[in-house]
Order: C-alpha cells, then structure tokens, then sequence
C-alpha cells in the first residue's frame, strides 16, 4: 500500500522535465521544501516530512493546497470514511476523508 501512495503521489507532482524551469530544494530542521518554477513563474511547492510511523506532505499548486498523510501502521479500507483531527498549536479542524489510493 506504500508503494502504491508514492506512486500515486509521484505521478500527481512529477512534471515532464522540459518543462521545469527551475527546482530548488532545501531542508529545514526535519522538512524538506522543493519549489519548481515555469518560465519565471510559480508551479508548485512541496514541503515533506518523514518519520518511522508518518509520512506527511504539504502540496501547494495554482488549483490550492493539498495535505497527504500514511503510515506503514495504518490499515485504511479503500473507500471507508474516516474522522480526521488536524492540530497546529492553539488551532484545531476536524472533519472526515476517504480514504483511496492507486
């Protein structure tokens, strides 16, 4: 199911290489941070982050902002609706996601 995820996720950022201008990548403390750039313009920028029990990914493109989350510990069932609670300091959001995968 790991591989699946990566793959799915490489192929929704991976670009034809002709048409990436510039790609800069950078690490911050645990974050890798990779932006990419067309003719003097903004494509995309992903910022990643890897531990043993999470993989998680903030992708942001021109159509928004996209959060992935998975786990080698996890055991999601395709389709199923699951409860989902995002904390960042003081803040919270809950709300639900399917899960799905290629």
């Amino acid at each position: 199911m790991r591989a699946a995820i990566a793959l799915a996720f490489a192929l929704l950022v991976t670009k034809p290489l002709i048409a990436w201008a510039e790609d800069q990548t950078t690490t911050v403390g645990p974050w890798t941070i990779a932006t990419s750039s067309k003719a003097d313009k903004f494509d995309s920028c992903m910022m990643s982050r890897s531990t043993d029990d999470l993989n998680a990914s903030f992708v942001r493109t021109d159509d928004g902002l996209l959060l992935l989350l998975n786990s080698p510990k996890w055991r999601l069932e395709r389709g199923k609706t699951y409860s989902v609670s995002l904390i960042a300091g003081s803040r919270s959001v809950d709300g639900a996601q399917r899960a799905f995968w290629r």
